[in-house]
C-alpha cells in the first residue's frame, strides 16, 4: 500500500482511466447502473476531502442524481456504492484541502477539481489536475465537433500537454505530469490557484490554445530561477519531508525542457555541444542572457566563453581557411571573415550573398548570385552594380556603389519609412519589402501610404536626389493632347460671356518641378493651381447647399458647395458644371436635382478626345431666358448641369 501511495500521487494529472472504447447497446443504455466506483483524488488532496458523483444525460447536462462521499486517507483514495443511475455518464467532482507540492505545506485555501467520466469504460476513476483543465475543452469537442467522450478526452489531453514540452503521455507519465503540477503550483499564488486555474480552462477551451503568453513566460522565469537557485533540489526535499511517497521520480528534466522551449534554445545534444544560443523570448526578464550547451545541458554562459564564440578556432579547434565566413552567434548581425590568418569583423554582403568573400585581395572583381544579380567588389563588401542598370565596364559605376554603400546593412522597415543614406545626405525610401532611392516628393514628405491618403505638402528640388515623376513615366508611351497654356485654360477674351473649361492628362517626362504635391494611390502626384485653390476653398468657411461662384486662381473654374447626402450639416466645395456659375442658378446638386427654374439662355458645347483631354464652353445671351431643370444624378462626363427642359441649345461632338 505504500507504494501505492506514491503511485497513486505521481499520476496527479492522468485522466479518468481509460477502458475499452466500445459503445454500450440500447438495451444496455436503458439498464440501471448499480456498482461501486473508486479512485483517487489527486493534487493530492488531503483525507477528508469531498467527492460528489453527478448523474449527466446524453447531452451531459446533470440529471439531478448525485452520490457524496469522503477521501480515506492522504493518498487521495475514495470509493462510493452508486444504485439507480439509467446514464453512462457521470461528472466527479473533488473539493478540499491539499498538499503544496513547492512548499511542503498544507494549502491555506480549498480547491476544486471536475473529471468526466463513461461509467461503461471503468469503474476505477480518478479526479486530478489534467482531467480539470480538459473539462470544458472535451465538453466543446463533443458538442461542436460531434466527437465522442474518449476522442475528446485524448485530443484536449495532447492539446493542454504541447505548451509544457510534453508531447505525448507515455511510459514517462507520471514524471511529466509530475513537473506539470510543480510547474503551476510553483507560479500559481495559492489565494486564486481556482481562478487562475479556470481562466486556463475557458482560454482553451474553443481552440485548444492558450493565448496567454505572458503567463507561460512568468512560468518559464520561474523553473530557470528555480535552475540557479537549487530550487528543484529543496523542491524535491519539500516531498520527500511530507512522509507521504518514496522514489520520487526525476521530474527535473520536464521543469528545465520547459524553460529551454520557452527561451527558444531546442536541443543541447553531443550535436549542439558549445553553441551559444541567445533567449528569444522578449517578454523574459531574462531576455538579455545567451546560453551555451555543455554536458547536453544548457547553462548561462561566462563572458569568456562568449568571447571565445567568436572564434571558431578557438573553441571548437576547427582550421579556417582563408576568406571563410562566420555569422556570430552573439548578434545576428555581425558577420566575420577569415583574412591574413586572422578572423576580423566584416560587411554582412560577405555572409549573406553566397559569394567567395570580398576581400582586400578581390578589389574590383565581379560576381554573380544565383538569383543573376551581379556584384562589384570594392575590398570590404560586395556592392549591387546592376540596380540602377549601369554597365561595369563604365566609370560611372562608381555613382552606383556610393548608393549601395549607404543602405547596405540595413534592416527591414514599415513600407513607407524614409532614411538618410549611411554616407551621403541622399533620402532612401522602404518600398515592396526592399530600400530604394527615394523620389523627391517622398524625400521631403515621406512614403505616401493609404493612412495619409489625400493629404497635401510643398516640395522643392532636392541636390543630389534624382528623380523622374513615377505617374509621368507610367503614361509616357499614351498619346495625349496638352492645352497650350496647361490646366488654367484661362476664359476666352473674344466674347465677355463665353466661358471655357478644360481637363488632361499630363504625360510629360520632363523632370521634377517645385510645387505641391498630393498622396494618392500610394503615389505622389503634382497638383496644379486650381486643384489647390480648390482645397483652400475647402479649408475655409463652408457655405450653403447650390452656393455657386466663379474661381480667382482660376476664373474659368466654377465652384459648387454641395450639402453631403448622408448628413445636411455638412458639405464641400466642389467642381462644377459651367451652367452652374454662368446662368444665375445656382448649384445643381443632388438636393436640387429635377428643380425646374428660369435663366438666362446659352448655347453649350463639349466634347472628349481620345479619352484623355475633355472640354466645355458656353455663351450666354443675357436678353433671353430660358427655362432648366436640374439634372445632378447624370451619368456622363458632367454629372452636374442645368439642363433647357427641350434640350435644343446642348450640343456634343466625342470621338472615342
Amino acid at each position: 500500500m505504500k507504494n501505492l501511495a506514491i503511485l497513486s500521487f505521481l499520476l496527479s494529472f492522468l485522466l479518468v482511466s481509460c477502458g475499452d472504447d466500445s459503445s454500450s447497446s440500447a438495451d444496455d443504455s436503458e439498464k440501471k447502473i448499480n456498482t461501486t466506483i473508486s479512485g483517487m483524488a489527486q493534487w493530492p488532496f488531503e483525507e477528508g476531502t469531498i467527492v460528489s458523483i453527478y448523474e449527466l444525460d446524453e447531452n451531459f447536462e446533470k440529471t439531478g442524481i448525485n452520490y457524496e462521499t469522503k477521501i480515506k486517507n492522504d493518498s487521495g483514495e475514495y470509493s462510493e456504492n452508486i444504485k439507480k443511475i439509467q446514464s453512462q455518464y457521470a461528472l466527479l467532482k473533488a473539493y478540499g484541502y491539499y498538499s503544496n507540492l513547492v512548499t511542503g505545506e498544507q494549502a491555506k485555501d480549498k480547491l476544486t477539481l471536475y473529471a468526466l467520466a463513461d461509467l461503461s469504460e471503468s469503474d476505477k476513476l480518478n479526479i486530478n489536475l489534467l482531467t480539470h483543465l480538459a473539462h470544458k475543452r472535451t465538453l466543446y469537442l463533443i458538442s461542436a465537433k460531434n466527437k465522442s467522450l474518449k476522442d475528446a478526452k485524448k485530443q484536449a489531453e495532447k492539446e493542454l500537454l504541447k505548451p509544457f514540452g510534453i508531447k505525448e503521455i507515455n511510459d514517462d507519465e507520471s514524471t511529466a505530469l509530475l513537473a506539470l503540477s510543480i510547474l503551476l503550483q510553483g507560479t500559481f499564488p495559492e489565494e486564486n490557484i481556482n481562478d487562475r486555474l479556470t481562466n486556463y480552462k475557458n482560454d482553451i477551451e474553443k481552440d485548444g490554445i492558450c493565448n496567454d503568453s505572458k503567463t507561460a513566460t512568468q512560468i518559464a522565469d520561474w523553473a530557470y530561477q528555480q535552475n540557479l537557485d537549487s530550487g528543484l533540489t529543496k523542491i524535491r526535499s519539500n516531498i520527500e519531508k511530507q512522509k507521504k511517497y518514496t522514489d520520487i521520480p526525476a521530474f527535473e528534466k520536464y521543469v528545465d525542457g520547459f524553460w529551454q522551449a520557452n527561451y527558444g534554445l531546442g536541443s543541447c545534444t553531443d550535436k549542439q555541444k558549445n553553441e551559444i544560443r541567445k533567449n528569444t523570448n522578449s517578454e523574459s526578464n531574462f531576455s538579455d542572457l545567451y546560453f551555451i550547451c555543455k554536458s547536453k545541458k544548457w547553462r548561462e554562459a561566462t563572458k569568456k566563453e562568449k568571447d571565445s564564440y567568436y572564434w571558431p578556432d578557438s573553441l571548437d579547434n576547427i582550421k579556417a581557411k582563408e576568406g571563410d565566413a562566420y555569422w556570430s552567434k552573439i548578434d545576428s548581425t555581425v558577420c566575420y571573415i577569415h583574412e591574413d590568418k586572422s578572423w576580423h569583423k566584416s560587411d554582412i554582403s560577405n555572409c549573406t550573398l553566397g559569394l567567395q568573400t570580398c576581400t582586400k585581395q578581390r578589389v574590383r572583381d565581379i560576381d554573380t548570385t544565383s538569383n543573376g544579380n551581379w556584384y562589384v567588389c570594392d575590398g570590404e563588401q560586395w556592392l549591387h552594380w546592376n540596380s540602377f542598370e549601369i554597365d561595369p565596364k563604365d566609370s560611372k559605376w562608381k555613382t552606383s556603389i556610393k548608393n549601395e554603400k549607404d543602405t547596405l546593412g540595413w534592416k527591414k522597415a514599415e513600407q513607407g519609412t524614409t532614411r538618410k543614406g549611411s554616407k551621403t545626405d541622399i533620402i532612401y525610401i522602404f518600398d515592396k519589402n526592399a530600400w530604394r532611392l527615394a523620389t523627391i516628393p517622398e524625400a521631403t514628405l515621406g512614403g505616401c501610404t493609404k493612412e495619409i491618403e489625400d493629404s497635401l505638402g510643398y516640395v522643392e528640388i532636392r541636390k543630389g536626389q534624382e528623380f523622374i515623376d513615377p505617374v509621368a513615366i507610367s503614361c509616357k508611351q499614351e498619346k495625349s493632347i496638352k492645352y497650350p497654356d496647361g490646366l488654367k485654360c484661362p476664359k476666352p477674351t473674344n466674347s465677355p460671356n463665353s466661358y471655357y473649361d478644360c481637363s488632361y492628362i499630363d504625360c510629360s517626362t520632363s523632370l521634377f518641378e517645385n510645387g505641391y504635391y498630393r498622396c494618392n494611390d500610394e503615389q505622389w502626384h503634382r497638383v496644379d493651381d486650381c486643384t489647390i485653390e480648390l482645397i483652400k476653398l475647402n479649408e475655409g468657411k463652408p457655405g450653403k447647399d447650390g452656393d455657386s461662384h466663379w474661381g480667382t486662381t482660376c476664373p474659368s473654374r466654377c465652384y459648387v458647395f454641395e450639402n453631403d447626402s448622408n448628413d445636411s450639416t455638412h458639405g464641400k466645395w466642389r467642381v462644377g458644371d459651367l451652367t452652374e456659375c454662368a446662368l444665375g442658378l445656382g448649384g445643381c446638386t443632388k438636393s436640387r436635382d429635377g428643380m425646374k427654374k428660369t435663366g438666362l439662355s446659352a448655347s453649350k458645347y463639349y466634347g472628349c478626345q481620345i479619352d484623355v483631354f475633355c472640354f466645355q464652353d458656353l455663351t450666354v445671351y443675357e436678353k433671353s431666358e430660358t427655362q432648366y431643370v436640374c439634372r445632378s444624378t447624370v451619368v456622363s462626363d458632367f454629372p452636374h448641369e442645368w439642363q433647357e427642359t427641350q434640350s435644343r441649345n446642348i450640343k456634343s461632338n466625342r470621338s472615342e
